[in-house]
């Protein structure tokens, strides 16, 4: 004890100097904290007020009006916010300043398809395409205008290009499987999905197209099964009550048929596909005999 207590009177003021020390090192973390705290808040709150970037791209032409990628951002603002009249207008003003690029022709080319006009459209794909060789959501959108003109086969053609660009890019697969299926031409239909699946399992469209495939080859016991897959990855998917609804209509088992696809009309009133096969069950004389309600009694199935 007496050794502890000359010690601590021997180097009492270097001990006393030390604490002090650590105390004034402990109030200055104190106030930097508080400091760069309130500095983060500030920065925040300037941040936070969300201004129009339409301002900023306006200006940006209106200070070099052969600035390309200002028209060209300012019209896929316009495009993703579904402004596609002012997508198009920006870009008809570009063209006007000369600047006749692929990056102009490509985007006036998807807002003119947007706004169904599908022959201008064309037009202006073939001048992107003129320009530059393209890329994959360039042939995807291509391809879909291609279809709405009825040339299918520059709709295969660049639906596949699209996927050669981008291997996993399934909504080509998927419009081209449908198209497929709407030529009749079911195997390769089939191919394309099943090409899909094999990618990613658990894409329960994939699925869902493919039953689509398979109810109107009449392999329904195929189709049951993709659609069984498709109902344990989703169960609420408003594509999967419809394609359901389309199985047990062509099963004939109206009550489940009904049942389903008022889940869709009810989401969607202006399904038009889901009120048709409605009205054909409801048009039967008499209605509902059926695998599901043996008596008409049983089936509390109703407009």
């Amino acid at each position: 004890m007496k050794k502890i207590k000359n010690f601590f009177k021997k180097y009492k003021v270097y001990l006393i100097a030390i604490f002090l020390v650590f105390v004034v090192l402990g109030l200055l973390t104190i106030v930097y904290t508080s400091i760069n705290k309130d500095i983060k808040n500030i920065k925040v709150n300037e941040c936070s007020v969300r201004e129009d970037p339409i301002k900023y791209y306006s200006i940006a032409i209106k200070c070099n009006p052969k600035n390309v990628d200002a028209y060209y951002k300012l019209s896929k603002y316009y495009i993703k916010n579904k402004k596609y009249n002012e997508a198009k207008d920006i870009l008809l003003e570009a063209l006007d300043n000369g600047l006749k690029r692929y990056k102009i022709y490509s985007q006036l080319a998807i807002a003119y398809y947007y706004l169904n006009e599908y022959t201008l459209a064309n037009k202006y794909f073939k001048k992107a395409l003129e320009k530059d060789d393209g890329d994959y959501k360039f042939f995807y959108y291509f391809a879909k205008n291609s279809e709405k003109i009825y040339k299918y086969e520059t709709a295969i053609k660049y639906y596949k290009k699209s996927i050669k660009y981008r291997k996993n890019f399934f909504k080509a697969y998927f419009d081209l499987a449908k198209l497929y299926n709407n030529l009749e031409q079911f195997n390769k239909a089939i191919y394309w999905l099943k090409r899909v699946i094999k990618k990613d399992y658990y894409n329960a469209y994939a699925h869902i197209l493919l039953a689509d495939t398979y109810i109107r080859l009449h392999w329904y016991k195929s189709a049951k099964c993709q659609l069984k897959i498709a109902k344990n990855i989703d169960s609420d998917s408003l594509d999967l009550h419809f394609e359901l609804g389309k199985f047990y209509y062509y099963t004939h088992k109206y009550c489940s048929a009904i049942k389903e696809l008022k889940k869709v009309v009810k989401q969607d009133p202006n399904c038009s596909e889901a009120n048709i096969i409605l009205a054909d069950i409801f048009a039967q004389e008499p209605i509902l005999k059926d695998a599901d309600c043996v008596e008409s009694k049983r089936c509390k199935c109703t407009l």
